[in-house]
């Protein structure tokens, strides 16, 4: 499907995304900062896991909220949170340093509760004849986006400028312009309501829902698990250790994902929807191969190479899982189910920074070795879930 020919609200969306795309650097600026400031690998990982188990029952309440409320008002909150929490931690040192810091934590993770709005969003603008295309290309901009800013922010912050002092003016401006999108969102996305009438009710059961979801959720458990395991603190810590790296090693991983990002996204465009099961369990096959190669500590340029190889995976599984998610769902079940499913993963979260912190604390490879037996075990349900859906 070429750009031209997806929806305008879908266009718009996209964009919005490649846009703020070159904020998210701050994700990887955040633990670097917390580790190198002199804060140890798990008490890092406490202090995820206090505010992660805050929004528990959050999310499955928002998801009946954005059944009545306009998706594009929950995009502007999120970026005016993190904006927000970025300003707060370009605040956070001195005296006050920890409670500037556990501000941003807490302004973030609030944000994080509304997540599922995005699925709303999509699910409501992209095609469903066209899906697969419409994922590449939400895939495919953003990356790009990504390939070109992450290596300037390394550079500034990893090579001009290593002084804590300049991490913390890069989350001020990275701050600064999520602010900024928060009131561009408002104007330029179009609007999207499941429900159009006030009066309109929508009964949505769960229970007969997740019948249906019974072996997507099954895998979208232990495929959370797989990852939370091995978190983005573990990643930081890591390259840390493992390498002496600094926020430019980091910066040329993220590249190296972002370009494989976006090859995978052309790969996609040329499976067939009959192959979708065999294409989920190739991808997850390419991320066994990542996982044991950061067991086995090889050379810097080798470990690029090992990340571009896992994304490539990871997001060929993306495109495949979620277009398989969302032709599982309606339109009019999506706030409901995403808002029960972030509740659901956010429980599996809640200790995932603790224990892969304390993991990383006896050996950083050791959060690796863990997930690994969980992505054999996906490439296993895949199979069984091809088996079921041939049988139908």
């Amino acid at each position: 499907m070429k750009w031209s020919e997806l929806p305008e609200a879908a266009r718009r969306y996209i964009i919005y995304h490649t846009v703020t795309s070159v904020t998210l650097f701050t994700w990887f600026m955040l633990p670097y900062y917390v580790l190198v400031s002199g804060m140890k690998v798990w008490e890092a990982g406490l202090l995820f896991t206090i505010i992660e188990a805050l929004g528990i029952p959050i999310s499955y309440f928002l998801g009946r909220v954005f059944t009545y409320v306009d998706a594009r008002k929950g995009v502007a909150l999120i970026e005016l949170l993190e904006g927000l929490a970025r300003i707060a931690y370009g605040m956070a040192y001195g005296v006050l340093g920890p409670l500037f810091l556990m501000a941003g934590m807490i302004l973030d993770k609030t944000a994080s509760y509304f997540y599922p709005v995005y699925s709303i969003y999509e699910r409501n603008v992209y095609p469903s004849s066209e899906m697969k295309s419409a994922l590449s290309w939400h895939l495919r901009l953003p990356e790009l986006s990504i390939l070109v800013s992450y290596p300037v922010w390394g550079v500034v912050l990893g090579v001009l400028c290593t002084d804590l002092s300049c991490i913390r003016l890069g989350f001020i401006f990275a701050g600064a312009v999520s602010i900024v999108l928060a009131a561009i969102v408002m104007v330029y996305l179009h609007s999207v309501r499941i429900v159009e009438r006030k009066d309109e009710k929508v009964e949505v059961s769960l229970s007969k829902v997740y019948s249906r979801l019974k072996l997507y959720l099954v895998i979208e458990i232990v495929f959370t698990l797989a990852w939370s395991i091995a978190p983005t603190l573990a990643l930081v810590y890591y390259i840390i250790e493992v390498y002496g790296g600094n926020l430019l090693h980091i910066a040329l991983v993220e590249a190296s994902i972002s370009l494989a990002t976006v090859t995978a996204t052309y790969i996609v465009d040329r499976i067939s929807e009959e192959k979708s099961f065999e294409a989920l369990q190739m991808g997850t096959l390419l991320v066994v191969f990542w996982v044991l190669s950061m067991v086995l500590s090889l050379p810097f340029i080798f470990l690029l190479a090992m990340f571009y190889i896992a994304r490539l995976g990871d997001t060929i599984v993306y495109v495949f899982k979620k277009k398989w998610y969302f032709s599982l769902i309606s339109e009019k079940e999506v706030a409901m189910v995403e808002g029960s499913l972030r509740s659901l993963k956010t429980a599996i979260w809640v200790l995932s920074p603790l224990v892969a912190g304390a993991l990383a604390y006896i050996n950083p490879r050791l959060p690796y070795l863990v997930s690994l037996a969980l992505f054999i075990l996906l490439i296993v349900l895949y199979g069984v879930a091809k088996l079921r859906e041939s049988s139908k």
